[in-house]
């Protein structure tokens, strides 16, 4: 039986003020229990959402880890292979890493400003350098920011494989810088 509270008017002096008792019969221990029943099942649906959002987040960490443990059926590709070897090779002998500042190929400038045609100064001799570096482009370091350096920029981003806009913004230059300073340069596209 569900306890309802009866509402009595107190005096006929005051027709707004009432006061609420319950109705005969009713065990107010028993409003109460409910009260927290309701309460617990409150708590109870939290933790359930809260060890599941931990459970989705633990869950493919430990797949991952039992799927490399487990031998696998087919071996990796060639691909594969030959990355994984590079890497090998690499933590075997770590080779020394390209230079910026002092030790770098090209020194114009320090600064990494955006260019455009149009561009000119220290910064676009610098570019033009890197590229003459890096893909061995045979260009003028003149500092000017003409047709003929947006052409080799936008060739030098075809070949990167990064975003061929003829602008040089910050990944341009880090792909340079690392393409120009490397031991391996000059690279054929």
């Amino acid at each position: 039986m569900r306890c309802r509270r009866t509402v009595k008017a107190r005096a006929p002096r005051s027709p707004l003020r009432t006061s609420a008792s319950p109705s005969p019969g009713c065990n107010p221990r028993h409003t109460s229990a409910r009260w927290e029943e309701g309460f617990l099942s409150l708590e109870v649906m939290r933790m359930r959402r809260a060890l599941g959002a931990a459970a989705a987040l633990i869950l493919p960490i430990v797949l991952a880890g039992s799927a490399a443990a487990a031998p696998h059926d087919t071996p990796p590709s060639a691909t594969v292979q030959a990355v994984n070897a590079g890497f090998t090779q690499k933590l075997n002998h770590p080779g020394i890493l390209p230079a910026q500042g002092p030790d770098d190929v090209c020194d114009y400038t320090i600064r990494r400003p955006n260019l455009h045609r149009g561009s000119s100064g220290p910064a676009v001799a610098q570019l033009q350098c890197y590229l003459n570096q890096a893909i061995d482009a045979g260009i003028d370091e003149d500092g000017s920011f003409g047709g003929v350096t947006q052409s080799t920029v936008r060739d030098f981003q075809e070949c990167a494989d990064i975003t061929v806009d003829g602008r040089v913004g910050a990944q341009t230059w880090s792909f340079l810088a690392f393409w120009a300073n490397s031991s391996d340069a000059p690279f054929s596209c």
